[in-house]
Formats: C-alpha cells, sequence, structure tokens
C-alpha cells in the first residue's frame, strides 16, 4: 500500500476515484521506483531511480508526489527539485509517470498541480521541465493545457544520441504573466503538406510542422532521423532569434505543428 502525506481525492473521466499525495516513506518510494522502471522499460540500473536521493529530495526543498487509485496503488508519480537561474529559483518536475491504463485521464495535470501547489508554498512561482520535440502529444499538453512556454532547446540533453529536449518554463501566482492556457491560433489550411521540421512563416509568427505520432512500430512519416535533424536545426534558429513556443495543435490526421512568437517569458 502507497502511503502518502496531505491526501485529495479526484474523480477521473471514467468515474473512478483517485487521491494524490506527497510521498515520504519508503515503501512509497520503492512503489515509485517500480512503476517508473515499468513504464519506461528500463532494465539497466543506471536508469533507475535512487530511493535514498528521493527522500532526501523531499526533504531538502524537492517534491515527490503520487496518485493512487481506490485500492491504494500508485499509478502517477512525479518527482524534481529546486534549481536556480541568475539567482532565480524555479522547480524543475524531473519526471513525470503515468500507469499506460490510466494516461489520458487528467493524471498529468493533477501531478503538475501537486508540484505547483507545494512550489508556491515554498513561495516560488515557475516550474521547469524538458520533453522530446517530436512528442506533439506532450507539447500540446505543456503549452496548450497547461499554458507552460517553450524557452530553449537543448541537443543530446542527457549526453547522448536522441534526447533531444525543449526546456519549458510554467509561471503561476498572482500576476503571473502565464497562468493560465490562452487561445492560440489553429495552423493554417495546408500546412499538413509542409515538410516535418520546417519553418513556416505567418507573419511575425512561424509554425513548425511535426508527425502527431510516433508509432510502436513502422515509421508512415519518413525517416525519423531526417526529421529530428530538421526540427532540431528550427528550433535552434527560432530560439536564438528570441522566440519562444507558444502551442502545438493538430494540423491534421498525421500533423500536429508548434507555433514559435516573440511571447517570451520575462528574464529569457
Amino acid at each position: 500500500m502507497t502511503r502518502m502525506n496531505e491526501l485529495r481525492s479526484w474523480s477521473l473521466p471514467t468515474g473512478q476515484k483517485c487521491f494524490s499525495g506527497l510521498l515520504t516513506s519508503h515503501d512509497a518510494f520503492q512503489e515509485a521506483n517500480d512503476l517508473y522502471s515499468r513504464v519506461f522499460g528500463y532494465e539497466a540500473k543506471g536508469y533507475g531511480l535512487n530511493m535514498n536521493l528521493l527522500s532526501a529530495l523531499v526533504r531538502n526543498g524537492g517534491s515527490a508526489v503520487g496518485i493512487c487509485n481506490e485500492e491504494s496503488s500508485l499509478i502517477g508519480f512525479a518527482y524534481g527539485f529546486t534549481g536556480l537561474d541568475g539567482g532565480m529559483p524555479y522547480h524543475y518536475s524531473q519526471a513525470t509517470v503515468i500507469d499506460p491504463r490510466y494516461q489520458g485521464q487528467g493524471c498529468g495535470r493533477i501531478l503538475k498541480n501537486c508540484q505547483r501547489d507545494l512550489t508556491l508554498r515554498q513561495g516560488v512561482r515557475a516550474m521547469r521541465w524538458t520533453f522530446d520535440p517530436m512528442l506533439a502529444r506532450n507539447a500540446h499538453f505543456n503549452l496548450n493545457s497547461l499554458g507552460a512556454r517553450g524557452i530553449d532547446f537543448i541537443e543530446n540533453y542527457y549526453g547522448r544520441e536522441n534526447t533531444d529536449r525543449i526546456l519549458v518554463e510554467w509561471k503561476f501566482g498572482p500576476g503571473s504573466e502565464h497562468s493560465e492556457p490562452k487561445q492560440m491560433p489553429v495552423p493554417p489550411e495546408g500546412l499538413q503538406n509542409e515538410e516535418f521540421g520546417a519553418l513556416i512563416p505567418d507573419g511575425e509568427a512561424y509554425w513548425i510542422p511535426v508527425p502527431a505520432g510516433l508509432p510502436a512500430d513502422g515509421d508512415p512519416y519518413g525517416s525519423q532521423a531526417r526529421t529530428r535533424g530538421r526540427l532540431a536545426s528550427s528550433l535552434k534558429d527560432i530560439f536564438d532569434a528570441g522566440f519562444t513556443l507558444v502551442s502545438c495543435m493538430p494540423a491534421g490526421q498525421l500533423t500536429s505543428a508548434y507555433l514559435a512568437s516573440r511571447d517570451r517569458p520575462e528574464g529569457k
């Protein structure tokens, strides 16, 4: 059984009740590690979670939050720690993990909100995290559902190939510019016919089409390697020019599109 503090109840779209809270016990950290390894398919020891590290994080300004179902089994987990940028603090969310049986039911939003609430109690008004730029569904959640902004692109973020990441920042609290999601323009007609990863100008903004999804088997979109290369080049160009990623919307059955504008958060 997972033990959590500060329990809060939620109702999923299926009607099933779940509970969120802070993970604090060794048993809870062990269950989080098991879920992490199972969802991501990690087998090498170097990619697992260190339970002593999780315990130290939550005792020293970090976060470890979870969601349990009615049977008290852990179905979602997120953890993070405090970071600094030019002396300004933010909470860095390292990973969010959802049991595949519960994905697409709002669990990710619950976990991010748990981390946000903890961050606000610490007097910090921003969170950051990264995601794979090829994952349009994640991009839509981060940028459109939460209202975070893509503020940087880091090539080979984890020091190995195919770990390119977009860094997002989510500001919240009184007076924060991006505390709530905004209505965004829809991609123009015909964008689904453009080359994936290319920069498509639209007035003072740019669209960047990407695959709407990455299948487990096969590659109907052409070479992912070529797409990743073009996308990396485009993202470097727009961030170097002072743009921010503000949206990622469907642009057809097989295509989504990032919107880059000069809507840059303060301090970047």
